[in-house]
């Protein structure tokens, strides 16, 4: 008889809904189209405060915390990665930089623990699945946030081909999948956005 084949970890419902909101706070990147950068700022640090000091008490945010989860835990760092991509990068920037860290981390979760059979030689925790999952779902949204966003004038952007967005998203997207593979006690919030964000920066500053 032979073995059982490895079976995926599995996701429970409730880690689904926190992933899906994690994955569509990247809708939110593309209001930056219409912001100023002084806005922008103001709005990531009015999330910072909703994510500290009122989302762990309302009854619809309770549910989004892991069990045992620090108030200062993943859910409180992801506006305040926001905010500091958009005080350190160009608006279109950041908002490819959200979008990688919003729909890549939430991807690579899901995929991970719904197809994750074949494990990372680097990390046994991690899989391709998730890891492919990251950079092939990212990729195209950070493309499209950072074509959409590009048209705000205070960006700064000026004029992006829709196939130089495509290769900066996909490598900021891979810097985001590969650090977010790695057996590092980092969150996955803070080092995906310093990834994406730094190769968007230097990619930027060299063309």
């Amino acid at each position: 008889m032979p073995p059982d084949r490895p079976q995926p970890p599995g996701i429970s419902s409730k880690e689904l809904v926190r992933q899906l909101v994690h994955a569509s706070l990247g809708v939110v990147a593309l209001s930056l189209r219409w912001l100023s950068w002084p806005q922008a700022v103001a709005f990531a640090g009015a999330a910072v405060v909703h994510n500290l000091l009122v989302l762990p008490y309302v009854p619809w945010g309770k549910p989004l915390f892991r069990e045992g989860e620090a108030r200062f835990g993943g859910i409180a760092l992801y506006p305040v990665v926001v905010l500091a991509l958009v005080v350190a990068l160009p608006l279109h920037l950041a908002a490819a930089a959200w979008m990688v860290l919003a729909i890549g981390d939430g991807a690579s979760n899901v995929c991970g623990r719904t197809l994750g059979v074949v494990k990372l030689p680097w990390n046994r925790r991690k899989s391709w699945a998730g890891t492919l999952g990251f950079w092939i779902l990212a990729t195209p949204c950070a493309a499209g946030a950072l074509l959409f966003v590009s048209a705000n004038p205070d960006s700064g952007a000026g004029a992006i081909s829709p196939l130089t967005a495509f290769a900066m998203a996909a490598a900021a997207s891979a810097a985001g999948a590969l650090v977010e593979s790695l057996p590092i006690d980092l969150d996955d919030n803070v080092t995906v956005g310093a990834a994406s964000g730094a190769v968007l920066a230097l990619w930027s500053a060299l063309s």
